[in-house]
């Protein structure tokens, strides 16, 4: 099984996709797991050890982006996904989802872009009771069958410094409460 994850834009975002990286990879142990992210929050998935492959989408400018993201597309066709998450939700990253042509494609039930899923997960600003990103992140994965986040089970993971440096999670242990 071939899985595509999209997060664009901030990196913060990205860390908070992180618990379901780790998720998705004990779902499916055998599948080969890609994340496409921009350049800024490449640094935050570069090690994370459930993933396979990462790609890194630029952002040009005018028509030079419609023909880079045409040939983005044409690539992420290529690869024959199974299944892509669209962890943004914007229509950059809609447009990408639905290019793959994947069987599944679960992504959030927003105006303008739900035809780009074949799954749609309900999101709004208005949700009552409101729910962290975090949470709105892993009703994505509702879909498959995963459980909630579980914090020990489902650690965020990011570098604080360079390829030699320590996860953040082992340096909040280690500064203690």
């Amino acid at each position: 099984m071939r899985i595509l994850l999209i997060r664009l834009r901030l990196i913060g975002d990205v860390v908070f996709t992180t618990p379901a990286i780790g998720a998705i990879k004990r779902r499916f142990p055998e599948a080969r797991i890609t994340y496409l992210v921009e350049d800024p929050a490449e640094p935050v998935v570069r090690h994370h050890p459930a993933l396979d492959e990462i790609l890194v989408l630029e952002r040009p400018r005018g028509l030079a982006r419609w023909r880079y993201d045409l040939r983005v597309a044409r690539e992420l066709r290529s690869k024959r996904f199974d299944l892509v998450i669209d962890f943004h939700g914007g229509p950059r990253s809609g447009l990408l989802t639905w290019a793959t042509r994947a069987p599944q494609r679960i992504g959030y039930d927003l105006p303008g872009r739900r035809w780009s899923y074949t799954t749609r997960v309900p999101w709004t600003r208005s949700l009552v009771p409101p729910r962290h990103s975090v949470l709105n992140q892993w009703a994505l994965l509702e879909p498959l069958g995963l459980d909630p986040p579980d914090r020990g089970r489902d650690p965020a993971h990011e570098r604080v410094r360079g390829t030699d440096g320590p996860w953040a999670g082992e340096v909040l242990v280690l500064a203690g409460p």
